[in-house]
């Protein structure tokens, strides 16, 4: 039983998560580093020496962010290539290159505008571009598929397009007896 529970990829999945969860919540106490304003609706970083700890980890994801999609797209389209298994004549491969090159493209973007557009004064349009920046990084990720893929446009178009909401529902209804024994 024990040694069910003691799996080694359990125990480091659970100090992993437990980790993880440290620094988020030590992060985010007003005895260590953010603090929510409620003027500017934001978190702002309190001055005290474990600011520069978020300032390390802000940093370290930021590069992340920005050269590991680099490097680990631009292998696979090399290892890819090579293997002769990415030829860009076929229209499918080439929307695929594009969605993940636009992908790269704009985490690559808010890369830079994280470490090098945040010297600007701060002000409420700094801030707002800010704010906008954060939340067009999640949909990056999402948006060039959903731009250049022709089967998700055809699903949106039949569900946008239904006149009513049940027109396109077929449901399989069955009816199963159970008899006790």
């Amino acid at each position: 039983m024990a040694s069910r529970l003691l799996h080694p990829n359990l125990v480091v999945l659970t100090l992993i998560f437990l980790f993880f969860l440290a620094i988020v919540v030590t992060m985010n106490t007003e005895l260590l580093i953010l603090v929510w304003v409620d003027s500017t609706m934001s978190w702002a970083i309190m001055d005290n020496p474990a600011a520069d700890v978020y300032e390390l980890f802000n940093h370290l994801y930021n590069y992340g962010v920005g050269f590991i999609n680099l490097v680990a797209f631009s292998c696979l389209f090399l290892i890819l290539f090579r293997r002769k298994q990415l030829s860009f004549t076929r229209n499918r491969e080439v929307r695929m290159s594009l969605q993940v090159l636009c992908m790269v493209l704009g985490n690559l973007a808010c890369f830079v505008f994280w470490e090098f557009g945040s010297m600007i004064e701060y002000d409420a349009l700094n801030l707002i571009l800010t704010e906008t920046i954060d939340l067009l990084f999640f949909d990056i990720t999402i948006l060039p598929y959903l731009i250049l893929n022709r089967s998700i446009h055809s699903q949106l178009k039949t569900i946008l397009m239904a006149k009513s909401s049940h027109s396109n529902l077929k449901m399989d209804m069955r009816i199963i007896r159970v008899h006790p024994a």
